[in-house]
């Protein structure tokens, strides 16, 4: 199953992973956009077999903070894992600054999701499908 959205693909692989990623040529995020984005992730979700793992993909250009935080808090409860895959080494290096800070401060005891970060996609999905 997959759901074209003016600023995202979001798609259902086998294994029941879900994938999101900024079309090409979109330059820019917005909240409606990312509103689409999260209902149709959560229409996925919703199916009989409950994917519980999410590839995400950066963006390649600046997000704003406020956009960035809603498309995280607004993942599913029932996410266990997430790859979250980068256009670049640089991105990865701020991604994975970006979640060590995340959990230093703000770590919710109940939050049991595992990230990872992966720069090309089959690796992110070698490593969903292991989990």
């Amino acid at each position: 199953m997959k759901f074209i959205t003016k600023e995202f693909t979001i798609e259902l692989l086998k294994d029941n992973i879900v994938t999101y990623k900024v079309n090409d040529g979109c330059t820019e995020l917005t909240f409606e956009g990312a509103t689409q984005a999260v209902e149709k992730i959560n229409l996925l979700v919703a199916l009989d077999d409950k994917p519980t793992k999410i590839i995400s993909y950066l963006a390649p250009f600046y997000v704003k903070k406020e956009l960035m935080n809603y498309l995280t808090t607004s993942i599913p409860e029932s996410i266990e894992f997430i790859a979250l895959v980068c256009p670049g080494y640089i991105s990865k290096y701020v991604a994975s600054i970006a979640i060590k800070m995340h959990k230093r401060f703000y770590q919710n005891e109940d939050d049991l999701t595992e990230i990872q970060i992966f720069l090309k996609k089959d690796k992110a999905v070698e490593w969903l499908v292991s989990v």
